[in-house]
């Protein structure tokens, strides 16, 4: 597929409002992962298509005879509106007659290229209900008018054996290098599975496969690697094809994960192909809580994790292509994004700025057209940005906020790559990739100008070395002795001795980020796939793969990894963050470490009282009840109390765990029928007049207490309430 159409719907005002009120957002992005077409449009798709490099669409606005709009996507994305378009007229400036053509077939689907000679190919129901794919001719006579159309089979199909009518319901296909792999659902719910147009395999009736009953199928669906089915009570049946021509439904098993969205597994086809966000942060902003910023097109946009809402956007008018965590000069951790156009911008986070709206000034510009750029995702010290300024190649480095030119780098071109190498030792260490060559570099900042300063150690040849595109990770904790690299599809050990370099390759690992701790703990980002060994969120031992020569990758959890293999390490709430497919972000605690912070919880000393039951963590502030998971510290509900307002009172002692004690913060007037509730008759009866016994003449208040406990995630529970006095001093 050389180019993927998505439609985004628009739910967020601001957005809306910033392109006259537009609802959706119509995109087509290429198989490069690089966005080719973008418009806003206040109406659903009506109908589209890809036909080779043109991009058709209508919209349903536009009434029964809507204009088709053609857009090449190879041509600055030129478009064509055809109004009025009906196949039964002339064209009128030709005169020559648009020739009809009445096919006596049910279409079952429309426009789908099979061959190397781009044939224009239609999807036709045959009398016995099976698929059958022909291309339609299209010829000019002698005098230059076209002919009658005509049609010509691609594959020959067979009859069935059993005729009867059983109309098809739904068909889903996926063409993977060149293979076509189906689907059929008919309306009796018999199933057929086709392999290169061809049925391979079809159920009539009732067939266990594995104690799994294929039966009573309501919905059918492809990945590019899967065949999916849902079953009238839910469940979802499986089973890869990983593009193997030999298919059957006996591989068949049934998903156990509770949290598969069967109605998101197109999302699987697009993964790989589309990346809508730019990057995105986890941050703690004092006065505001815990912050997730995620950046989008020309947007970026702040949600509010206790709050659970968006609440604050802002649009440039230049597209972000990089949101980086950054020091700057005054060692101020900040947010900060890269612009296509090579501007920068720090602070975007600031509280002054959330909050009131404020303007954010450019902090510095690269100069010329920008290529490419690198992060230091564990240490947030330096972005490396690689630029194209007329007809040479430059490397900037943008360290502190100040932004240097790498002159050191020598044999710059268009497909070098910088990147920082993950590791915990002192000494930094950046790996330049050229086009048959690794070069290790030795960073170091200087103060107090912040110059880089780097000193070559190592060069490594990799002619020999199977490396699938650009290396976008590296890691080691060791480089003396080795180094740990990951392309696009493969990773590679590299042994370094003095006079020699071992090189182990693993094939299909499709990691597409990783992160570093340490030598024993280490994360990985890995794509499902035709051969994919690893998919899902991983963890692996670097000091077990150097001794070994094995790649052991430990399964953490199974998910979709989408285009932006991107790590977020929130070291101020002890997280870490990875995007799930492009729908879902996922925060979860360090997961070998063994304590783990409870998400966005405040100064403890703040909260008035806390309790454990059932597994739940809960906690008072400011009235409102907050209940956290005490396993994962994941944050769960706030509950406002509606009881009383312990903001009224204060806590009697240092225990706030379970029954507290609370007396009010103010005091009762008193009266005389108090002095008789706590005293006895001679505390109060002096022996000389005009005189005040002791209790009398003792300074005391009196004060409303309760004695309160929090009973679950929404109630707060008052054993006792009582007044008394309480003696100054007490």
């Amino acid at each position: 597929m050389s180019f993927c159409p998505i439609l985004i719907e628009l739910i967020e005002g601001y957005i809306s409002e910033k392109h006259n009120k537009s609802k959706f957002l119509l995109q087509v992005w290429n198989k490069d992962k690089i966005k080719v077409y973008e418009k806003y449009l206040k109406d659903l798709i009506g109908m589209w298509d890809i036909c080779f490099n043109y991009f058709v669409y209508t919209l349903i606005e536009e009434g029964s005879n809507p204009p088709v709009y053609i857009v090449d996507l190879s041509n600055q994305n030129m478009t064509v509106i055809v109004r009025n378009l009906n196949f039964d007229s002339s064209d009128a400036k030709s005169g020559r007659g648009l020739t009809t053509k009445t096919i006596n077939a049910r279409i079952v689907a429309l426009s789908i290229h099979v061959s190397e000679q781009q044939d224009q190919a239609f999807i036709f129901e045959t009398p016995d209900n099976q698929i059958e794919i022909y291309k339609i001719l299209l010829e000019l006579d002698s005098n230059y008018q076209l002919m009658e159309p005509s049609f010509q089979q691609l594959r020959e199909v067979a009859p069935r054996e059993i005729i009867f009518r059983d109309k098809i319901k739904i068909f889903k296909f996926v063409i993977q290098n060149g293979n076509m792999f189906g689907c059929v659902l008919r309306e009796s719910g018999a199933l057929d599975l086709y392999q290169n147009w061809i049925i391979v395999e079809s159920i009539d009736n009732c067939k266990l496969i594995f104690q799994y009953l294929i039966e009573n199928i309501t919905k059918i669906s492809l990945s590019m690697d899967s065949f999916f089915f849902k079953k009238y009570d839910g469940s979802i049946i499986t089973f890869d094809h990983n593009g193997n021509k030999q298919i059957s439904f006996d591989s068949a098993r049934l998903i156990e994960e509770k949290e598969f969205n069967f109605d998101q597994v197109f999302l699987k086809i697009i993964q790989n192909i589309v990346k809508l966000y730019s990057g995105f942060s986890i941050i703690y902003q004092k006065g505001i809580g815990t912050l997730l910023v995620i950046t989008h097109s020309n947007y970026i946009s702040v949600y509010n994790m206790l709050q659970q809402k968006w609440f604050y956007h802002y649009r440039y008018e230049i597209e972000i292509i990089c949101l980086f965590t950054h020091f700057d000069g005054k060692n101020n951790l900040q947010q900060g994004i890269l612009c296509q156009n090579g501007d920068i911008f720090m602070g975007q986070t600031d509280k002054k700025i959330v909050l009131d709206n404020g303007i954010i000034k450019k902090s510095n510009t690269v100069p010329g057209k920008i290529i490419k750029w690198h992060a230091d995702i564990q240490f947030n010290q330096t972005l490396y940005i690689l630029v194209q300024d007329k007809n040479e190649y430059i490397f900037y480095a943008l360290v502190r906020n100040t932004l240097r030119k790498l002159d050191v780098l020598q044999r710059v071109d268009s497909q070098s790559n910088l990147l920082q190498i993950q590791s915990d030792d002192k000494q930094k260490f950046l790996l330049l990739q050229n086009k048959n060559e690794i070069i290790l570099y030795a960073q170091t900042i200087s103060q107090p100008d912040n110059t880089v300063l780097l000193d070559k150690k190592k060069i490594i040849q990799t002619k020999d070395i199977l490396i699938v595109g650009q290396i976008h990770s590296g890691c080691s904790y060791d480089l003396n002795q080795y180094l740990i690299i990951f392309d696009q599809q493969n990773m590679h050990l590299i042994k370094i001795n003095e006079d020699d370099i071992a090189v182990t390759s693993f094939m299909n690992v499709n990691c597409v980020g990783i992160y570093s701790f340490n030598a024993q703990f280490n994360y990985a980002l890995c794509q499902d796939g035709t051969g994919s060994l690893f998919p899902g969120l991983r963890q692996f031992n670097m000091d077990a793969i150097v001794s070994r020569k094995q790649l052991k990758m430990n399964l953490l959890k199974k998910i979709d990894v989408g285009a932006l293999g991107l790590f977020v390490h929130g070291s101020q709430i002890s997280r870490i963050a990875f995007m799930n497919s492009i729908t879902n972000i996922v925060i979860c605690p360090i997961l070998h470490q063994n304590t783990h912070k409870y998400f966005g919880i405040k100064n403890l000393p703040d909260y008035k009282l806390f309790n454990v039951l059932n597994g739940k963590f809960l906690a008072v502030l400011k009235d409102l009840i907050y209940t956290w998971d005490i396993y994962t510290a994941k944050y769960i509900s706030k509950v406002p109390i509606t009881e009383i307002s312990l903001e009224k009172y204060d806590i009697i002692g240092t225990n706030t765990l379970g029954r507290v004690l609370f007396q009010s913060k103010q005091e009762i007037k008193a009266k005389q029928s108090f002095e008789d509730q706590f005293y006895f008759d001679w505390q109060l009866k002096s022996n000389i007049n005009n005189s005040k016994t002791y209790q009398q003449g003792t300074k005391k208040s009196y004060r409303e207490f309760i004695y309160a406990e929090i009973e679950s995630s929404s109630q707060l529970r008052i054993h006792l309430k009582f007044i008394h006095y309480s003696q100054d001093g007490q």
